[in-house]
């Protein structure tokens, strides 16, 4: 396919520039949300034993609803929620009340449960999990979340993430033929990189199109809610999330059926969700509901956990499945498949993995590409008896993009590592992941200022490499240990510790590459040892040793 060479240039600046500009913000996105598709796992590896509180019998739900109708009413404002274990035998009591009455309240989440006397015991639980925490640096793009302003810059980021994907796409078009599948490995490096971040880009389109459009989806979200509550709900939107149940004559708490039944009659009106939790709101009340929250595999679901079905707790009346797996209508079912779609909340652990593969590949195409713009700007010696300075510019980018992208990894897995062996610190301040994390990331891109991009690159290499290992070695010390940090990963959770060991070899092989290109590769280019970190006035003689 044939394009004019203008057009090229022109989708060529187009490309390069609005990728520069969001790569960084991207690759905390896609790195972070790489992970965010196993965030419960996650959490529950982060766990200790001792944070768990007593499941209750499903025959414990409707006296212990009772008792916090007498005792603590207040917790009953926002519903009381019975979360299903594994198991589905069993379940733990949890709710949320607000701190203050404003239009936002700020929210505590409680846990409850009984002691051996009988006793209806509660505690606040954290709200700032592990999993939550990579889910806000995905979702701002690792901005705080307490900067308000955070969701202007990250709709910019993904409307230059848009148009970086179709000019990137028309670029690619005139030499798809020649290089579609096309890794050459050799000397040329900027060659392999180019190849890398083209086979990766044009393999993973369908997903970049997919995160494109369900991002642009999430940023139009209120207005496309305004739109289908005039249009397909004639302005009665709000009741799929808060309808008004007709009013049961007689209602007490007596009269509701049992938990057990309720959970019956939803894997008979939606059979392929796998239900996870029973949300009771207004218990007693002759208005009360309950939400089925399930999960369903062979079907695109809301959340990214599932979605749920609204019955009465009196009759067992189905009174809204709108948001239910399979069983809503045409205009949900299509909006839904915009978040399951964004979420990969459908088909199950294989699309979960496929996610997780295909978002840190997303994150490698956006440090890759930021490499190959430095490369295309590096002034070559060709054959000169000193080394040329490099652009003030092409220095500063190549320490920022070491500090943040190694630094962000650095960083994450420091955050998950440390779940396990500061938990007591953690259970007293609210915000230590996220405080662990900024905390890691600025002393990163410090080192990266400091040392240079050629040597905080084999640095925070290296640095990677221990804080992947340190996920495995977690588990493997508690499990010789004794005290806070006593606790192993249950079944199935082991697999995170195989992929931290993984990644620490890959990041042992990365860290010795990079060092034997700094030492042995062009000493003209910004990744040798021989580069300024900051360009002189005078050039730097070329040593006999560090020839091309």
């Amino acid at each position: 396919m044939k394009i004019s060479s203008d057009i090229v240039k022109l989708y060529k600046s187009v490309h390069t520039w609005t990728g520069v500009s969001a790569a960084l913000f991207l690759f905390i996105a896609f790195f972070a949300g790489a992970l965010t598709v196993f965030e419960k796992p996650i959490d529950a590896w982060a766990t200790p034993p001792s944070a768990e509180v007593t499941s209750l019998n499903f025959d414990e739900i409707l006296p212990s609803i009772e008792t916090l109708i007498v005792e603590q009413p207040e917790a009953l404002a926002r519903g009381v929620s019975f979360v299903l274990n594994d198991d589905a035998s069993s379940v733990q009591l949890q709710w949320t009340q607000a701190l203050d009455n404003s239009d936002h309240p700020e929210l505590q989440h409680w846990q409850g449960w009984y002691d051996d006397e009988g006793q209806l015991l509660t505690r606040a639980a954290h709200q700032d999990t592990l999993g939550h925490t990579i889910d806000i640096l995905h979702q701002r793009g690792g901005l705080p979340e307490s900067w308000h302003w955070g969701e202007f810059v990250v709709g910019l980021v993904c409307i230059l993430y848009s148009l970086a994907l179709i000019s990137g796409v028309i670029l690619f078009l005139p030499a798809l033929a020649r290089d579609l599948l096309a890794f050459r490995i050799g000397p040329n490096l900027k060659r392999f990189w180019l190849d890398a971040h083209n086979l990766v880009g044009i393999t993973s389109l369908p997903f970049h199109i997919i995160m494109a459009l369900t991002s642009a989806v999430f940023l139009l979200h209120d207005p496309i809610y305004e739109v289908q509550d005039k249009a397909l709900y004639d302005g009665q939107l709000r009741s799929v999330f808060r309808p008004d149940a007709p009013p049961y004559p007689n209602a007490s708490l007596s009269a509701m059926l049992a938990p057990q039944e309720l959970l019956n009659i939803a894997a008979k009106e939606a059979p392929g969700m796998k239900a996870s939790e029973l949300q009771f709101t207004r218990p007693g009340h002759p208005a009360a509901m309950v939400r089925i929250w399930g999960y369903d595999p062979a079907h695109m679901n809301r959340g990214p956990h599932g979605g749920f079905l609204i019955l009465s707790p009196y009759t067992g009346e189905v009174l809204n499945r709108d948001v239910t797996p399979g069983q809503a209508g045409a205009g949900d079912t299509a909006l839904a498949s915009f978040f399951a779609l964004h979420f990969a909340s459908y088909g199950g652990e294989p699309i979960r993995w496929a996610y997780l593969i295909l978002g840190l590949s997303g994150a490698f195409i956006f440090y890759s590409g930021n490499l190959l713009w430095l490369e295309s700007r590096r002034k070559s010696s060709r054959g000169q008896a000193a080394l040329p300075d490099q652009k003030w510019g092409a220095h500063f980018l190549a320490m920022l993009t070491v500090g943040v992208c190694l630094g962000c990894i650095v960083a994450t897995t420091m955050m998950i590592a440390s779940a396990k062996w500061l938990w007591p610190w953690h259970a007293a301040h609210a915000h230590f992941f996220a405080q662990c994390f900024y905390i890691v990331l600025l002393l990163s891109v410090g080192m990266a200022f400091l040392l240079g991009a050629a040597r905080a690159s084999v640095a925070l290499s290296a640095l990677a490499a221990a804080a992947c290992l340190l996920i495995p070695a977690s588990s493997v010390v508690a499990l010789l240990s004794h005290g806070a940090v006593a606790w192993v990963s249950s079944e199935g959770l082991w697999v995170i510790d195989c992929v931290g060991f993984l990644a620490a070899l890959f990041f042992v092989w990365a860290t010795f590459a990079t060092h034997h290109r700094a030492k042995h590769g062009r000493p003209d280019s910004l990744w040798s040892y021989s580069a300024n970190r900051w360009p002189e006035k005078s050039p730097s003689p070329i040593r006999a040793t560090e020839a091309p």
